[in-house]
């Protein structure tokens, strides 16, 4: 448990490094299409020169939403931009499945189907006079 907790905060350290010594626009980019937790506990790690820098090119909202979690230790209050585009993407299949199970199949209409007409034998003497001739 321990190992995995260490090897864990050495990932993250150089996770931490590697944001930071990214371009500040290259970075908010690539932190905002991380999952809330992830992105939260890379920006805790770096340095508040680097930190500010990526949260100056975020989005104005995800930014204070962002860092009012890490004021307040809360994780998970708020999606970022990756994670909404996967719940409406969700919720889009989900409503055109309810949408394929409630529309009706259209009728399939085949020249087979149409009732067939004997045609009058013309053997048969079927010609029929007028009777009041």
């Amino acid at each position: 448990m321990q190992e995995r907790e260490a090897a864990e905060k050495k990932r993250l350290s150089k996770l931490a490094r590697v944001y930071a010594s990214m371009k500040a626009d290259a970075a908010a980019e690539a932190l905002g299409n991380l999952d809330t937790d992830t992105a939260i506990l890379i920006l805790q790690k770096m340095d508040d020169d680097a930190t500010a820098q990526i949260l100056a090119k975020m989005d104005p909202v995800i930014a204070a939403q962002l860092t009012q979690m890490m004021f307040e230790g809360v994780q998970r209050k708020v999606a970022l931009p990756q994670e909404v585009r996967q719940a409406l993407e969700e919720q889009r299949r989900q409503e055109e499945a309810i949408e394929e199970e409630a529309t009706p199949e259209p009728a399939v209409e085949s020249a087979y189907e149409e009732e067939y007409v004997e045609p009058e034998s013309v053997y048969e003497g079927s010609v029929q006079q007028d009777e009041t001739a």
